[in-house]
């Protein structure tokens, strides 16, 4: 059996000295100020960006006076060339790395070499990378039979009724390589899948990749399934099933995705309008490149890394689909905006019925995360609750912190180091006591 584009670096994920990013939180309201015009700047010197020696991506982000800036994502931390200011917009740089379709590790070469989790010890609960009982949860490994593995990101249905199994191309058809009838395993081969035992779905759609320096929308792929052998939830260790109804990846957005190598993963959307240079085959020198336009980038390192390619990324409280994921660097994940997906498929999740929040909460809550002696802290400050309640609860990550002053200023002394995503929360402190928004402080 063979197997293609196994780029080991692209997924070994060598640690590099990475910039220290702090991504500010979303603003109360989205867009956030100048976003038009940021966007509009974008268009006309997004090509000029792309041309400078080192770059290797750019889009929309937040920066920390809450307006909208140009991000440029650089293969080297050192890029010369770049302006820290177009047409009045600030640009703000992140050192990333190259951008790798997330294909699986090979653990052979010398140990030097190989990427951490070929040294890992098996983990002793849910494994995604093992064979599932029918009908098999989404979140786990698959792939065509002539790939490595990757993940099946959702179940969606057609306007027939027919179940599909949603992926990538690079996951489920061969990077353009398969044909429509072809047979889909889980687990993928790399996870020991094989044509005779492990057949769940038959490749039925894909959007080929352009390889000629057009661009690209999206690596997408479906294969054609039913109920008995395509469930629609994660194992029992991840989100359960997605909603049925989408939402638009917004900048700060809290969200989270279930895959084939790091299972449950928290994160949160640092840009939008993503134009970027994904790299299939070659290192260090890549001889397979592709440019995908109106995409998303997610933080930190650890959302994903090799054979998540597929999951599907939803928001941490309500589960909707936000994104297909389906490349990354070693400090930042690549995914397309869902709606992109499921209208060139002309499908639709499969999932739980969406029930919507409730309107308005009155309360707006700011977060600011930063660093003392390497220590992680987090500044969460709000306005429009009910002084009357006297306290307010604290949340983060959904448990409950602290009961602090209602005075509209609290610190959370996190005093964790290195990276990580944080969702704040505040809520008056009575029986269904009114909340704020959500808010992410990313480290």
């Amino acid at each position: 059996m063979k197997f293609k584009g196994l780029f080991t670096s692209s997924i070994s994920f060598v640690a590099i000295a990475l910039w220290c990013i702090s991504v500010q939180a979303a603003p109360p309201n989205w867009p956030p100020t100048g976003l038009d015009i940021a966007q509009a700047v974008q268009a006309k010197h997004g090509n000029e960006l792309m041309g400078i020696e080192g770059v290797v991506g750019h889009g929309i982000t937040v920066d920390k006076n809450s307006r909208a800036a140009i991000v440029v994502f650089t293969e080297r931390p050192l890029v010369t060339g770049i302006p820290g200011v177009l047409d009045a917009v600030p640009v703000l740089k992140r050192f990333t790395g190259r951008f790798y379709a997330l294909a699986p590790p090979l653990c052979g070469g010398p140990p030097s070499q190989r990427p951490p989790d070929c040294f890992e010890d098996p983990d002793p609960g849910i494994d995604p990378k093992a064979r599932f009982d029918r009908p098999v949860p989404i979140g786990v490994s698959t792939g065509h039979p002539d790939i490595t593995a990757g993940t099946i990101g959702a179940r969606v249905v057609d306007a027939s009724g027919t179940l599909h199994a949603l992926s990538n191309n690079h996951v489920i058809a061969d990077t353009n390589g398969a044909a429509t009838g072809n047979e889909i395993l889980q687990p993928g081969p790399y996870d020991g899948g094989t044509q005779s035992d492990d057949v769940y779905a038959h490749l039925s759609f894909f959007v080929p990749i352009d390889f000629s320096g057009s661009n690209n929308t999206m690596d997408a792929a479906i294969a054609v399934t039913d109920d008995t052998q395509l469930g629609n939830a994660t194992p029992s260790d991840g989100y359960g099933a997605p909603a049925n109804t989408t939402t638009t990846p917004v900048v700060g957005q809290s969200v989270q995705k279930y895959g084939r190598t790091t299972s449950l993963t928290n994160g949160s959307v640092e840009a939008v309008n993503v134009t970027v240079d994904v790299c299939y085959e070659g290192s260090p020198f890549c001889t397979k490149l592709a440019t995908f336009v109106n995409q998303i980038s997610i933080v930190d390192g650890t959302f994903s890394a090799g054979g998540d390619s597929g999951s599907l990324v939803v928001t941490s409280v309500d589960k909707q689909p936000v994104a297909l994921l389906f490349a990354g660097s070693s400090s930042h994940t690549i995914a397309t905006p869902i709606d992109t997906v499921l209208s060139a498929f002309a499908v639709t999740i499969d999932g739980e019925e969406y029930t919507p929040p409730p309107p308005g909460s009155g309360i707006t809550l700011s977060t600011n995360g930063y660093k003392v002696k390497g220590q992680q802290k987090a500044d969460l400050t709000w306005t429009g609750a009910n002084t009357g309640t006297g306290n307010v609860f604290v949340y983060r990550d959904g448990t409950e912190i602290d009961t602090t002053s209602n005075d509209g200023a609290y610190t959370d002394p996190i005093n964790n180091k290195g990276g990580g995503s944080y969702t704040y929360q505040v809520c008056e402190a009575v029986t269904d006591g009114t909340c704020s928004n959500e808010s992410v402080v990313t480290f």
